[in-house]
């Protein structure tokens, strides 16, 4: 087993390869790992890491559209990878897209005028990626575009995601603010029970408050799972 075909299997399936530790140093990802992240994904390593390199790039191929889409509001109308046959690249096929509001759009396109993207032999047969831009941008959501044509339905959905997270007005132009980290059950007062409650942490926003905080971060304020109630602990929460 060769570097080369653990690096395309992750890859393949987005895996990052590497990561660094929080002293700088580099780990990169082993074989068996590779095959757990892999198999924890659906990818069938029965038959070896060159066996699954080849299945899922087989089934990428003659997929015609990837199962989602992931585009930037920014980034303008999105772009659409459409992998075909050559034998039917030079049909027309119809579109349509559905928007998360429930409004639709249409089309036509013939996907051997578009730019191409890569081309690959699959079974001893020729498929090319086209690159195909909608007319226009689409709004923050989820949609889905659909094509059909030469006896081929492929759908994906479109994912506009917002340019940047969300950014308080506080903290626009470069404004600075500063706060406390807080772990809620370390506050202690005359009238709780050794452990930090609502009414601690009221008061304690009032007081950092009054001495300019702008923020409290506190640690996760969650239910625990109820068939284990006994499993307290402020990093165990039933879901982030």
């Amino acid at each position: 087993m060769n570097d080369l075909t653990i690096e395309a299997l992750l890859r393949l399936c987005d895996i990052q390869p590497s990561y660094h530790d929080i002293w700088g140093k580099e780990h990169r990802v082993s074989r068996d790992t590779a095959q757990a992240l892999a198999r924890a994904m659906g990818v069938d390593v029965g038959a070896g890491m060159e066996g699954a390199v080849t299945g899922i790039e087989r089934e990428r191929w003659q997929r015609c559209c990837a199962a989602a889409h992931v585009v930037a509001e920014r980034d303008g109308p999105p772009t659409i990878t459409l992998r075909l046959h050559d034998a039917v690249a030079n049909q027309t096929f119809d579109w349509r897209l559905v928007r998360e509001d429930g409004t639709t759009q249409s089309g036509r396109v013939t996907p051997v005028t578009l730019a191409r993207a890569a081309t690959a032999t699959v079974d001893g047969k020729n498929y090319t990626a086209f690159r195909y831009t909608l007319p226009e941008a689409l709004p923050l959501g989820y949609h889905t575009f659909e094509i059909t044509g030469a006896g081929i339905t492929a759908r994906t959905t479109l994912i506009v995601t917002p340019s940047a997270c969300y950014l308080p007005q506080a903290v626009q132009d470069a404004q600075r603010v500063w706060g406390v980290a807080l772990q809620l059950y370390t506050l202690r007062s005359e009238r709780n029970w050794g452990i930090g409650d609502f009414s601690d942490l009221r008061l304690a926003v009032e007081r950092f408050a009054e001495r300019g905080a702008a923020v409290i971060g506190l640690n996760p304020l969650h239910a625990l799972y109820p068939h284990n109630p006994a499993h307290i602990s402020p990093y165990s929460p039933s879901s982030r």
